[in-house]
């Protein structure tokens, strides 16, 4: 009947961040973890753009900026065709250089603390109510590296963490899986998460180029969503 139902989630946007609340974020990925070891077989899916090795997050990274640079030239938004050949793909051939040298001995080793994952995680996706967190939106959720989940939470652009809590989240989850890598992984593969989310808000705004129709609408909402990614990249990647 292609429809769905959800109940009411009561709460309010996350508006101040502090270290009880990255911890109790850090302990929700916990408990999460408690539904493998009861049903561990029932559970094969991998979570949506799920990487398992260093490699896997850097050619799925570059599969997503070839898939950009198309759709500009496609569309004919040669602004954000001629930005990305000239100043994207140089940086991330920087940045997948930097990675390669720096985790050589890893680049094909599978991460051995793969974990459950809800995937979108971040306080776009999560309510507070009577002091207490409420989570939602799991429709990509699934197997995947714990790495991923760090840099999507620390990255993303419209509710942006401080570096004490960024990295006071992943020590903890850090603590709370075992995991003895897992910071290492977050600081090598935190460029490549920012690059995805610079090509997501360049994406957003291609879209609405492709389904533009007036002068009004391309100024209106186009050009900023390309400031903001401009913005972004320009803080957390111009200097790399």
């Amino acid at each position: 009947m292609n429809y769905s139902v959800y109940s009411y989630l009561l709460g309010d946007s996350v508006e101040i961040v502090d270290n009880k609340i990255v911890q109790d974020c850090a302990n929700f990925i916990g408990k999460i973890q408690e539904i493998q070891k009861k049903s561990l077989e029932r559970i094969t899916f991998k979570a949506k753009d799920a990487s398992f090795t260093v490699f896997d997050h850097i050619e799925l990274t570059n599969l997503k900026i070839k898939s950009s640079i198309i759709f500009s030239k496609k569309i004919r938004f040669f602004e954000i065709y001629d930005w990305l050949l000239n100043e994207f793909v140089p940086k991330f051939s920087i940045i997948q250089s930097r990675i390669v040298n720096h985790s050589k001995s890893i680049l094909n080793s599978r991460v051995v603390d793969i974990i459950l994952s809800p995937s979108d995680f971040g306080f776009h996706n999560i309510k507070i109510h009577q002091n207490k967190l409420l989570f939602f939106d799991f429709e990509y959720s699934g197997w995947d590296d714990p790495a991923k989940l760090c840099c999507d939470f620390i990255c993303q652009p419209d509710n942006p963490i401080s570096d004490d809590h960024a990295y006071g989240f992943v020590e903890n989850l850090s603590n709370i899986l075992g995991s003895n890598s897992l910071h290492e992984r977050v600081n090598v593969l935190l460029p490549l998460y920012r690059i995805r989310w610079c090509l997501i808000m360049l994406n957003v705004a291609m879209k609405k180029f492709s389904y533009a129709h007036s002068e009004t609408l391309h100024q209106a909402e186009i050009n900023p969503q390309i400031t903001k990614a401009l913005n972004y990249y320009q803080t957390h990647l111009s200097q790399i």
